[in-house]
């Protein structure tokens, strides 16, 4: 994995790192879509839900995992839980390639990490 250190950073906040651009500060995000390619994209190594407008059908997805990846999502008091799925041809704990994570009830937060280019662990909030 490649090592976030003060000279990688901009003004802006923004850095390198895996596959593709990730941001520092924490990506607010509305979800959406109700399958895998229609979620709301993961862009930032934190994000935090706030809106999140139908019972547990909407959702967001993780970015391609790259290993050592940890991202952090909360759901910040939406109304529902929501859906989590990782990037095509991906896989999340003991769900199937390209599945759903477990949704995310009101007031949680997971951390997902990447063991390879595919696999994301996740340690549940309690």
């Amino acid at each position: 994995p490649q090592a976030i250190t003060a000279s990688s950073l901009t003004n802006s906040g923004a850095t390198t790192f895996g596959t593709g651009p990730f941001k520092i500060p924490p990506q607010i995000v509305t979800t959406a879509g109700t399958t895998q390619l229609g979620a709301t994209a993961i862009t930032s190594t934190t994000a935090i839900i706030t809106v999140n407008t139908t019972s547990s059908l909407h959702g967001v997805r993780l970015p391609t995992a790259a290993t050592g990846l940890q991202i952090w999502i909360a759901n910040a008091a939406t109304t529902f839980a929501f859906k989590i799925y990782p990037a095509t041809n991906g896989k999340i704990g003991a769900a199937a390639t390209n599945a759903t994570d477990t949704a995310l009830a009101k007031n949680k937060a997971n951390q997902y990490i990447a063991l390879n280019t595919t696999y994301w662990a996740v340690q549940r909030g309690a």
